[in-house]
C-alpha cells in the first residue's frame, strides 16, 4: 500500500433522498511524478479506493485530470465540503501472511458454557468487517478476512500518521472496523527485528491470547508513550473474566445493544489453518445472502445457496433509507428471526452491503435457523 501528502485534494459529499454518499480525490506526488487518485462510498462505512493514473504522469496532466474529475462529480450534485489528506491506494492481488482466526459459531447452550468456565474471557462482537492492520517497512498496510489487502479510511490514517512508530520494528493486529473506527482484539504478532533486548517485547504466535493481548494493551493502548493511545479512531476491545451468573450477564450484554460476544481460551495459540478455541455467540440470526433481483418501493429479492450449484429464494427484504438499494449481484448481511422451510425468512432486516465477500461466501440455506414447532 502507498499513501503520500497531497498536493491538491478535494473532499465531496452528495445528500438526496436516501443516498449519502462521499467521493475524495487527490493530486499526489509519485516517486516518478504525480498521480490522481480517489476513494468513494456511503458516509460512514469503509470506503473502496482506486486511481485515475495507472502510472505516474508530469503536473500539468495530472492537474487536468484531477480538475476534470471534481468538475464530472459537483455536475452530478456533489458538494466540496474541504480538503482531505493523502489517499491509500492498494497494490491488487497483495496477500498478507499472518494466519486468520475464524470464529465457531455457538448457541445460548455453550454461551452459557463458557460463561461458567474461567479458562475463557470474553468480548464485545463488534458490528463491523474483519480487519488486520499491519506495520511494516515504515508502512501500514490492512487486510480483510480473506487476508486480502484493502484500503485504510482517511480519518484512520489520519490517526495512524500521527503514531510514533520505530521502524526496526514489525506487528500485525486483529481487529474489526466499524465506519472509520478500528477496534482491536488480537495481536497476532509484534517483535523487534534490530535490537530484541532494547526494543519492544517479542509476542508471538507461541504466545497465549492472554499475553498477546496484555502486550496489545501495554505497548499501544496503557502506556504513557503507547503510540494509539487516546486516539479518536484506534481502540481496544476489553476483554472480562467470565462471571459466575452466566444467563443473567448475557441479558444484560443483550439489553445493552451488542451484537453478540465472543469467547476466546486465554491460554489458546495461533495455529496456522485451524479454528482455534474462539467462539461467538450473536443475541440474533444473521446470514449472508445474494441479491437476485431489486424491486419497487426499495425491497431487494435474496437468494441463498441450496447446495454448491444452486441458488434459491428466500425472500425479499426493505431497505432503510439510510442505505443505497443494492444491485443484483451484490452480497449483503440480513437479520432475521426465523426461516420457514421451503418458504422465506421471517422478519428480516437489511444491515448493509458485504464489500468483503465473494458469492462464494453466500450461506447454505441449511445453516439458517428453522421456525420452532410451537412457534
Amino acid at each position: 500500500m502507498s499513501t503520500v501528502e497531497a498536493v491538491k485534494s478535494a473532499s465531496l459529499w452528495f445528500k438526496d433522498g436516501s443516498s449519502d454518499k462521499v467521493y475524495n480525490c487527490t493530486l499526489e506526488v509519485d516517486t516518478s511524478g504525480y498521480v490522481v487518485n480517489f476513494q468513494y462510498g456511503r458516509r460512514g462505512s469503509a470506503l473502496t479506493s482506486g486511481t485515475k493514473t495507472i502510472s505516474p504522469v508530469d503536473r500539468a496532466k495530472a492537474e487536468r485530470i484531477f480538475d476534470k474529475l471534481v468538475a464530472e462529480k459537483t455536475g452530478k450534485g456533489y458538494q466540496f465540503v474541504g480538503s482531505c489528506g493523502g489517499i491509500t491506494t492498494v497494490q491488487q492481488g497483495k496477500i498478507m501472511d499472518g494466519p486468520v482466526i475464524l470464529l465457531t459459531p455457538t448457541d445460548e447452550e455453550g454461551a452459557l458454557r463458557f460463561m461458567n468456565n474461567p479458562d475463557f474471557l470474553v468480548q464485545q462482537k463488534m458490528d463491523g468487517v474483519r480487519f488486520f492492520l499491519e506495520w511494516k517497512d515504515n508502512t501500514f498496510t490492512a487486510y480483510n478476512r480473506k487476508r486480502r489487502e484493502v484500503p485504510i479510511p482517511p480519518k484512520l490514517m489520519a490517526d495512524l500518521r500521527m503514531a510514533s512508530l520505530p521502524g526496526e520494528c514489525e506487528f500485525l493486529i486483529d481487529g474489526e472496523l466499524v465506519g472509520d473506527t478500528y477496534h482491536a482484539f488480537d495481536l497476532v504478532y509484534v517483535y523487534a527485528i534490530k535490537d530484541p533486548e532494547k526494543s519492544l517485547l517479542n509476542v508471538g504466535m507461541n504466545n497465549t491470547f492472554i499475553e498477546r493481548f496484555h502486550a496489545l494493551k501495554q505497548l499501544f493502548f496503557d502506556d504513557a508513550t503507547a503510540p494509539f493511545k487516546e486516539m479518536d479512531h484506534i481502540t481496544y476491545v476489553p476483554c472480562l473474566d467470565v462471571a459466575r451468573d452466566a444467563k443473567e450477564q448475557l441479558r444484560l450484554m443483550e439489553e445493552s445493544g451488542m451484537e453478540g460476544v465472543v469467547f476466546k481460551l486465554k491460554r489458546e495459540k495461533v495455529v496456522h489453518g485451524t479454528l482455534g478455541d474462539y467462539y461467538k455467540f450473536k443475541f440474533y440470526n444473521t446470514t449472508t445472502c445474494l441479491v437476485t433481483q431489486v424491486n419497487d418501493q426499495r425491497s431487494v429479492g435474496l437468494s441463498m445457496k441450496q447446495n454448491d450449484v444452486v441458488m434459491d429464494f428466500v425472500g425479499n427484504v426493505t431497505i432503510p433509507s439510510n442505505h443505497e438499494v443494492p444491485q443484483v449481484g451484490d452480497i449483503v448481511e440480513v437479520r432475521y428471526l426465523y426461516y420457514f422451510r421451503g418458504g422465506s425468512l421471517y422478519q428480516p432486516v437489511y444491515l448493509g452491503k458485504r464489500s468483503d465477500l465473494e458469492k462464494s461466501d453466500v450461506n447454505y440455506i441449511l445453516t439458517l435457523k428453522e421456525k420452532p414447532k410451537d412457534y
